[in-house]
């Protein structure tokens, strides 16, 4: 049986002290929902001074992922091991029904220590429940400089929508490519149609702050079902801002705020801070577990 397997990436020292990144790639035919790797810090003498560890949250079979951990040590490192673990396999999609079809990371792109994201369930029938995507940043050299994941999301049929999370590179280094996976442990066919959160009447202001300019958006978000979205526990807002040519270059992804009356509309005002001036934004407000729950 093949075995989870893990290779330093990149090693240095930053404003948080040491830093240790690796790559833990899956070689199994089912994805992992859970998988963790430990570092063992070694002086000359070969006796253990130190270590880390990290964890990894949705692994697909096959493919590989980032991980980034604090490297604690009594002296200095000459050498490390790394051992990885697996915590938990994932539901193998070969249970799901013949005519699913799996999510798709439809765009990406990143800035100022954000990531934004679009992901489509091409699905007619089926809804996701309880999706991870896990994201690691790649530098020109193909280390591992960031990683970052986001979980318990759920994805109607025939929804496309927008996503977005902070992720902060080691160091001084420079992200130039992500890698976004996505694991989906469960599938279900809804009761009732997924109406969308629209939104309306967008406004946009700027402001100049040092290095960045700090937008400021007013908009309205309408709550098509008959009952009260509560503030801080059923729906968050993502803005993707892209430029000229289409790409995201920044995102920002905040709880509501606000509860959303029932049938009702709620006017917002959320910021986002960008180095390169926008084309335009999208925004998109995505219902988060406990609304589905409820439903």
């Amino acid at each position: 049986m093949p075995e989870l397997s893990a290779t330093e990436s990149l090693r240095l020292t930053d404003e948080f002290g040491d830093r240790l990144t690796a790559i833990v790639t899956n070689p199994y035919d089912s994805d992992i929902a859970t998988a963790g790797v430990s570092a063992v810090a070694y002086d000359a003498s070969g006796e253990i001074i130190g270590g880390g560890k990290s964890f990894i949250r949705g692994l697909p079979a096959g493919e590989r992922a980032g991980a980034v951990m604090q490297l604690v040590s009594s002296g200095e490192v000459a050498s490390l091991e790394l051992y990885p673990m697996l915590y938990e396999f994932n539901v193998p999609p070969e249970r799901w029904p013949s005519d699913v079809a799996p999510l798709v990371v439809k765009q990406s792109g990143w800035g100022d220590d954000t990531v934004g994201f679009t992901i489509e369930n091409p699905n007619e029938r089926y809804a996701f429940k309880d999706a991870t995507i896990s994201i690691t940043a790649y530098n020109a050299n193909d280390q591992v400089v960031g990683v970052t994941d986001l979980s318990y999301l759920w994805l109607m049929p025939n929804q496309t929508t927008g996503f977005a999370r902070l992720l902060s590179t080691v160091g001084d280094e420079v992200a130039e490519r992500l890698d976004i996976h996505i694991v989906a442990p469960e599938l279900y066919e809804p009761q009732e149609p997924f109406s969308p959160f629209e939104v309306e009447n967008v406004q946009v202001t700027e402001e100049a702050m040092g290095s960045a300019t700090q937008y400021t958006l007013t908009f309205d978000v309408i709550n098509p079902y008959a009952r009260e979205i509560e503030a801080y526990q059923d729906c968050r807002v993502a803005i993707l801002a892209y430029d000229a040519a289409g790409e995201i270059i920044g995102a920002n992804q905040e709880d509501i705020g606000e509860n959303l009356p029932p049938s009702g509309r709620l006017s917002l005002e959320k910021r986002t801070y960008l180095r390169e001036p926008p084309a335009r934004f999208e925004i998109f407000v995505n219902p988060e577990r406990a609304f589905f729950d409820e439903e």
